[in-house]
């Protein structure tokens, strides 16, 4: 193999950033400074998943990975009955130094990853559609409540923005275009699947491709099946199942319980106390406006000349709930930080549809659009709850 195609040229980068280089700086700048005020809280020592992964980096024990004849640095040993490479070698990387200083590294290298992903969620729906969305996307991304003190400055959820642009990536099938770039896009989706079990969405949708859209399947998709179905079967092989079991009931309940993401603060804090009857028709009452609303943005902006963004929006919703559905069934309750990736879609999905809206010649299309804006505002104090 050349060894030009394994090295970016320089024309190759020039090419990529010029056009999207303002763009670029702009989101970086502005989702890097919320992401290092979201968690510049964070607790000055080595706490909760991130204990664990330190833990086991420094003195790690048996049993090992069923791969460790492979791995004599236990990367490949799984956490929680799945790999996570990516968060095995970030561990490694950070305890080059001490470890006293370890959370101020991994608040530093979050902050950076969280914002090298906004900026190409940014750049995926800017090539979509126009700038100004790809940014209202990453800030979507940036501000919409999840616990920040968890979910920013640790190691452990690094993979989770990671997801959600994958999911863009490949429903908005926008690909760099010079082989060093696509290499780059196909190591990182193998990582990723090496390191989250949630990426299982984002082969499904290529498998579907391949099977719906046989005709205009591209080269790089092709590839990406194949990296991922590799790097799928590391994770079938080392996976550990929990017991963990969910009965109907016990579902539709932790299914209910998403609706906390689109409440105010207030509600969220009594995620699992007794509420007033007020308390319930907010909690309940807004998702079922906001799903009626979207509905109805969805109708007016088939009636634009943006049915395009239409399409994907719905792809996007569909995931949404499809992710959540397997992210509760896998662990066996909903665990708060499983929203971020869902809502994250959702909110997404809903700047399309709005801006599709907003091009129609309806009379009140500003109506709906208000509407969705008014409780995405709402729902911004405070965090998600955390169970």
């Amino acid at each position: 193999m050349h060894r030009g195609a394994l090295v970016l040229k320089t024309a190759d980068i020039r090419q990529f950033l010029r056009p999207n280089a303002a763009l670029g700086a702009v989101t970086a700048l502005v989702t890097g400074t919320i992401f290092l005020v979201r968690g510049h809280g964070y607790r000055r020592l080595i706490w909760g998943d991130d204990e664990l992964l330190v833990e086991h980096a420094i003195h790690r024990q048996t049993p090992f990975g069923r791969l460790h004849f492979i791995d004599p640095f236990g990367i490949l040993d799984p956490f929680a009955g799945y790999l996570i490479v990516i968060l095995r070698l970030t561990t490694k990387f950070l305890l080059l130094w001490d470890t006293e200083t370890f959370p101020l590294r991994a608040y530093w290298l979050s902050s950076f990853i969280w914002t090298l992903i906004a900026v190409c969620i940014a750049l995926l729906i800017s090539g979509l559609t126009r700038p100004y969305l790809g940014f209202l996307a990453a800030m979507a991304m940036t501000i919409m409540p999840y616990s920040n003190l968890v979910m920013l400055a640790q190691v452990n959820t690094i993979y989770m923005p990671a997801v959600l642009a994958m999911i863009i990536a490949v429903v908005t099938r926008r690909y760099p275009q010079s082989k060093g770039f696509q290499i780059v896009v196909c190591v990182a989706f193998a990582l990723v699947t090496l390191t989250s079990i949630t990426t299982i969405v984002v082969f499904g949708y290529l498998i579907s491709l391949v099977f719906f859209r046989r005709h205009d399947v591209q080269l790089i998709e092709r590839r990406l099946i194949w990296v991922m179905g590799l790097a799928l079967v590391l994770q079938l092989i080392s996976y550990q199942p929990r017991g963990r079991m969910i009965s109907p009931s016990s579902f539709l309940h932790e299914f209910l319980l998403s609706s906390n993401a689109f409440a105010p603060q207030f509600v969220r804090e009594k995620i699992l106390e007794p509420k007033s009857a007020i308390e319930n028709i907010i909690l309940y009452g807004i998702p079922i406006l906001l799903g009626i609303t979207v509905f109805v943005l969805v109708r007016l902006g088939n009636r634009s000349e943006c049915r395009s963004q239409i399409n994907i929006a719905q792809h996007f919703f569909l995931i949404a709930i499809l992710l959540l559905c397997m992210l509760i069934i896998g662990n066996g309750w909903l665990n708060s930080h499983y929203l971020f990736i869902p809502t994250g879609l959702f909110w997404i999905g809903v700047i399309l549809v709005s801006d599709a809206t907003g091009n129609s010649t309806f009379r009140y299309r500003m109506l709906p659009i208000t509407v969705v804006l008014a409780i995405f505002i709402l729902h911004l104090s405070g965090t998600y709850f955390v169970i």
